[in-house]
């Protein structure tokens, strides 16, 4: 009864026999850039590799790898970045595949920044209390509010398809003045970024999006300059969010992850 994954066209466009598609965080610290093409073409010297701008996953990412690939070349493998959205990695064989996405992260792996989030947790635990809010299940997404760096990469908005789908197209960040008169009926995302404090989540958050705010942090925590950021466009995001093929798989995440 299930619907195929609406990127099976981009995998079946290849002319190899195994492809992979992940969205890396260490890829996208540079897939999320204005000018990371230009970075990447520094580091993935001696690697076969294609930059494919961002279009929205389905039928236009399949046209757009289909011209950004001469398929008649034959099956060796190939790496491609799409912008704004994580790696293909293509060979004929298993150990071919692995072998190009190993080098791929290496060359591209970047540190995080060692942010300390654990000062202000009394403090978030009671304003939690009091809006009706849930702490998420780890400390992994706090860098947004507490770390200078990240919470400037937040305030820029969604910057892969995933984050618009389960997070939102606009982040929530307030200040704690703000949140003395803050409701979850005004908040148009599952999660309320809290400058210099944290992150709290709407109760009936569910698991996926959870997981996107852990990515968002841990992605921001790899970005040392903000200003180079470039999040989806209006234009995008609204392709997204007013797709079928979007709708449909929120369905499966609410039906697997129902709201309490």
């Amino acid at each position: 009864t299930l619907k195929p994954s609406r990127e099976t066209g981009m995998h079946a466009v290849l002319p190899h026999r195994v492809v992979l598609h992940v969205h890396s965080v260490n890829v996208l610290s540079y897939a999320v850039l204005d000018h990371g093409k230009e970075q990447l073409r520094q580091r993935l010297g001696g690697i076969a590799w294609r930059w494919i701008p961002y279009c929205r996953p389905g039928a236009p990412l399949t046209r757009a790898v289909r011209a950004a690939v001469d398929v008649a070349s034959g099956t060796s493998p190939l790496a491609l970045v799409l912008g704004n959205h994580g790696l293909v990695v293509a060979a004929d064989n298993i150990d071919g595949v692995m072998s190009l996405l190993n080098a791929v992260e290496d060359a591209l792996r970047s540190p995080a920044r060692t942010v300390q989030v654990a000062a202000h947790r009394a403090a978030l635990e009671r304003l939690a209390v009091e809006v009706g809010a849930k702490l998420p299940l780890n400390d992994a997404a706090m860098p947004l509010a507490v770390d200078t760096l990240s919470l400037e990469v937040a305030a820029e908005g969604a910057l892969y398809p995933d984050h618009v789908v389960f997070l939102g197209a606009m982040p929530t960040i307030r200040s704690q003045d703000e949140m003395k008169h803050f409701s979850w009926a005004d908040c148009d995302t599952p999660y309320v970024i809290v400058r210099g404090l944290g992150v709290l989540a709407r109760a009936d958050i569910s698991a996926n999006a959870e997981a996107m705010l852990g990515c968002w942090a841990d992605l921001a925590l790899r970005i040392t300059d903000p200003t180079h950021v470039g999040p989806l466009t209006e234009s995008s995001i609204l392709e997204l969010t007013g797709w079928d093929a979007e709708r449909y798989r929120q369905s499966l995440a609410r039906a697997q992850h129902p709201c309490k």
